[in-house]
């Protein structure tokens, strides 16, 4: 999206202020800690790079961040349905170190996320301007056999 916006001079300027954070951490904390270091390091440039991305956008567009709808609501939802998922598990007797645990936490988590979303209308499965589009195609593309 920055370079979309013709703010290629950002995006380079960005991109080397990551690779400095992630040399500066790494030579810094490998010594030290060792192969944290590096974990730490992609965190902290990342961290950066994302943020300072974000922010630009956001300024340059003049769009209002909705730090409410677009960061806390899903936060606070994930947590939510995670929590409701480890319940539901816990009454059938499976342990976390099993795989089918795994999977039916993944399978329910993902599915009581996808139901709250919908239900907020924040995912929509089917538009009605594409039912119009696809609908006038199909109509003239008969009109045109007959």
């Amino acid at each position: 999206m920055i370079k979309g916006m013709g703010l290629q001079s950002f995006s380079s300027l960005n991109y080397l202020a990551e690779y400095i954070i992630r040399i500066t951490a790494v030579l810094i904390l490998v010594p030290r800690i060792g192969f944290y270091g590096i974990v730490i390091s992609y965190y902290a440039s990342n961290v950066f790079g994302n943020c300072s991305r974000f922010v630009r956008i956001i300024r340059e567009t003049g769009a209002k961040a909705a730090l409410l709808r677009s960061l806390l609501m899903p936060a606070a939802l994930a947590f939510s349905t995670m929590s409701l998922s480890e319940l539901i598990l816990s009454f059938t007797g499976l342990t976390e170190e099993k795989l089918p645990y795994i999977a039916v936490f993944t399978i329910l988590w993902g599915a009581a996320y996808f139901l709250i979303f919908s239900a907020l209308g924040k995912v929509k499965l089917f538009s009605k301007s594409e039912a119009v589009l696809f609908g006038d195609n199909a109509q003239q593309t008969m009109s045109r056999v007959l």
